[in-house]
């Protein structure tokens, strides 16, 4: 959010320059929101770091980036945040244009140094485009654009389905991912009306991580 001068008394919604997701619960917990899974698509749940992009100069070849704890980074900075560095290596190779300097463009980034516990492969390494958000309109594109989107700039996606209503598929389907991705983490279901977002981890995944004394 940009700092008001001292007399501003304008929207302080107008002062936001990125505006990733809002915080979303896991299924069953008291504060996850109520999704309709027969209208929700499933989503490849990664386990990285997110990465938030954005325009504050308005200029396409001036990028400014953050995690959820280091708030902005450019092209000029020069601080030592390993993943932010290693992120911005990557950062190198999209391409945006001006019909992207109003979003805000929300990243999974996947690599060793934002390892948590999914063991992905060097080839899997790089930047997921997982969301994006017009910070003018506030409005979030739904996953068929975020398609194009990634295709536009030269970004990876997740991989995703149509949503399982059957729990024992689900849980099929998570043993299948986790065959081919040791430690797979689970998924994410949007709504694809309301545009909602629960998170279902993998029980193995969850009991590994209270077992290392990490938080779920």
């Amino acid at each position: 959010m940009e700092r008001p001068s001292e007399n501003w008394q304008g929207d302080p919604l107008e002062l936001i320059r990125s505006f990733p997701f809002t915080r979303f619960f896991n299924h069953g917990e008291r504060d996850a929101t109520p999704i309709e899974f027969s209208s929700a698509e499933m989503l490849e749940k990664l386990d990285g770091t997110m990465i938030g992009v954005f325009f504050p100069t308005g200029q396409t070849d001036d990028p400014h980036w953050h995690t959820r704890r280091v708030v902005t980074w450019r092209t000029s900075d020069n601080r030592p945040d390993r993943i932010l560095k290693a992120a911005g290596e990557y950062l190198q190779h999209l391409s945006f244009d001006t019909t992207h300097l109003p979003y805000t463009f929300v990243f999974e980034f996947v690599h060793r140094t934002s390892f948590v516990r999914t063991r992905y492969r060097p080839e899997d390494f790089g930047l997921y485009l997982i969301g994006a958000r017009n910070v003018r309109t506030h409005q979030e594109p739904h996953e068929d654009q975020l398609d194009e989107m990634a295709q536009q700039i030269g970004a990876r996606r997740p991989r995703r389905w149509r949503a399982v209503t059957s729990q024992d598929e689900i849980q099929r389907i998570m043993r299948d991912m986790v065959r081919e991705t040791p430690d797979f983490e689970g998924f994410v279901f949007r709504d694809q009306t309301s545009g909602a977002r629960i998170k279902m981890k993998d029980p193995d995944y969850v009991r590994a991580l209270h077992l290392a004394g990490q938080i779920s």
